[in-house]
């Protein structure tokens, strides 16, 4: 876009407003949710976070069970990489907003619970 805008005549200052690091491996909490099946669905907001989400499940030995979620995306651009991976359990929001993209998730997964979080320390399984 800055060399198109450029060549316009337009004045382009490109600046980086955040920074979006991957994390180096799975963190232990999502293993143990994903080797439990205590996971219903994923929530994917771009393209790159799929992609990074999947590597990491897969490099962590929890590819199948990543795949076999329910991955709501906010438009098919950021389904591309699951599609390309084969998951074939996605839905993606009709509009690239939040509410849309909720409703995806909840079409995609009829009778699903949304359950907080709890400490693992009693023993839980999820």
């Amino acid at each position: 876009p800055a060399a198109t805008l450029a060549a316009a005549g337009y004045r382009v200052a490109a600046w980086t407003a955040y920074a979006a690091r991957a994390l180096p491996a799975l963190p232990e909490a999502v293993a143990d949710a994903l080797r439990d099946g205590c996971l219903d669905a994923v929530l994917h907001y771009s393209r790159r976070s799929a992609a990074v989400a999947l590597g990491l499940a897969e490099a962590a030995g929890h590819g199948a069970a990543f795949a076999r979620l329910v991955h709501a995306c906010l438009s098919a651009d950021v389904a591309a990489p699951l599609v390309a991976a084969g998951v074939a359990s996605h839905v993606v929001a009709a509009r690239p907003e939040e509410d849309a993209l909720l409703d995806a998730l909840f079409s995609g997964r009829r009778g699903m619970s949304v359950v907080r979080p709890v400490s693992r320390t009693g023993g839980q399984r999820c």
